[in-house]
């Protein structure tokens, strides 16, 4: 590669690997978990270096998730501002966005329902009420919300909340009101974060204070840092990194070191997350800023994050990471309730386990639900935009 994002119809393939990348990394903090968490050393020429990190906070993940999300469903709206194009019709978006969430989870949903009732003959959903929660992803900390069958649908509606703030914040994605996106994004995380440990924190136990935290006010700062990626990106950056080989890898390796050293204040500070404290309300923006760097420099066309995400297994694997996010818990949470084919610490034969089976279900998804639905989605959009023929003229 010799410059300049690898694009494949419209996709930026380094991008679409880096959500593979997310996703194998949730995958493996919560493999690393459920095996017993321990630290992850390695000597090497005498030094004792700590991968804890890595393995610890790989909840991160999902920070990565959300830049990537704020930065790629911007851009069309960038461009709108910019006045490059038309202003993309809030229908059709959000039929598509639905298009790319809800089949993948409501297939899980089915499945995951199926297998509880023939264990215990039990159905899960109590009446309405809670179907219309479940069918909602209305899933806050109890009793707000209705209780998760996995672990990750905590997330979900963060995200699909997201999709349908975006048009509102569409107008703000131009390079004069920058300051103000960022402003926004920063200002109601600081503020809803606030609420959560001060007002409604008593009430909540340490995980659902984690869930509540999080909900979109709270997330608004990684979202508006991948928007805010995406206007510098359309605003003259991608021309630039094109024409500045040295600076592509340059942005590429400081966004990578300095992600790696927020791994480890994390790592040492976490006791203090959800505190006052200002890891708190630092951390992730400024991970998220790193993430941003990076998403930048891959956009941008670094060779460097070319060759480590853009090659055949991580553009598939982005491809299919929804399923990965979805099923790997699931397939965790079964493989620990089989006895264990070898003795001593689990991770060597749990971590590829896991991995193989979850990528499997991925695929499944992928080949047989979601992506068929997407196409006839896709294709009924474009067929109710396509104009209608005209008459014809009659012969006198």
């Amino acid at each position: 590669m010799t410059g300049g994002p690898v694009l494949r119809d419209g996709e930026i393939a380094a991008l679409t690997g880096l959500r593979g990348f997310a996703a194998l990394w949730v995958l493996l903090f919560h493999v690393w978990g459920a095996a017993g968490p321990r630290r992850m050393t390695l000597e090497v020429a005498g030094w004792n270096l700590d991968f804890t990190p890595v393995f610890s906070i790989g909840w991160a993940g999902v920070q990565v998730f959300f830049v990537l999300s704020g930065f790629l469903l911007a851009l069309p709206y960038v461009d709108w501002c910019a006045g490059r194009r038309a202003r993309p019709r809030t229908l059709p978006y959000l039929a598509r966005r639905c298009a790319r969430v809800l089949p993948g989870y409501y297939l899980q949903l089915l499945i995951l329902l199926l297998v509880a009732w023939q264990a215990d003959g039990h159905w899960v959903i109590g009446g309405f009420g809670e179907l219309a929660g479940y069918l909602g992803m209305a899933f806050l900390p109890e009793p707000l919300g209705v209780a998760m069958l996995n672990d990750v649908w905590w997330t979900l509606p963060i995200e699909f909340s997201f999709y349908l703030a975006l048009p509102l914040l569409a107008p703000l994605l131009h390079r004069r009101w920058l300051w103000l996106v960022l402003a926004v994004g920063l200002g109601a995380m600081v503020l809803w974060r606030w609420l959560t440990i001060q007002v409604w924190a008593a009430e909540l136990a340490p995980a659902g204070r984690f869930q509540l935290g999080y909900q979109l006010p709270g997330s608004l700062d990684s979202f508006a840092l991948g928007m805010a990626a995406a206007v510098i990106f359309r605003g003259g950056m991608a021309d630039w990194l094109a024409a500045s080989p040295r600076c592509r890898e340059l942005v590429a390796l400081t966004a990578i070191a300095v992600a790696g050293a927020l791994l480890y204040w994390m790592h040492f500070g976490y006791r203090a997350y959800w505190t006052l404290a200002p890891i708190t309300f630092l951390w992730t923006p400024s991970f998220c800023l790193a993430v941003a760097a990076v998403v930048l420099g891959a956009a941008g066309g670094s060779t460097l994050l070319h060759r480590l995400l853009a090659n055949r297994p991580m553009r598939y694997l982005g491809t299919v990471s929804y399923g990965i996010y979805l099923w790997h818990n699931p397939m965790l949470r079964w493989l620990k309730a089989v006895p264990a084919p070898f003795e001593g610490y689990a991770l060597p034969w749990l971590l590829p386990t896991c991995l193989g089976a979850t990528v499997l279900a991925a695929a499944l998804s992928w080949h047989w639900v979601e992506r068929p639905l997407i196409a006839r989605v896709r294709g009924g959009l474009v067929r109710a935009s396509a104009p209608a023929p005209a008459s014809p003229r009659a012969v006198p």
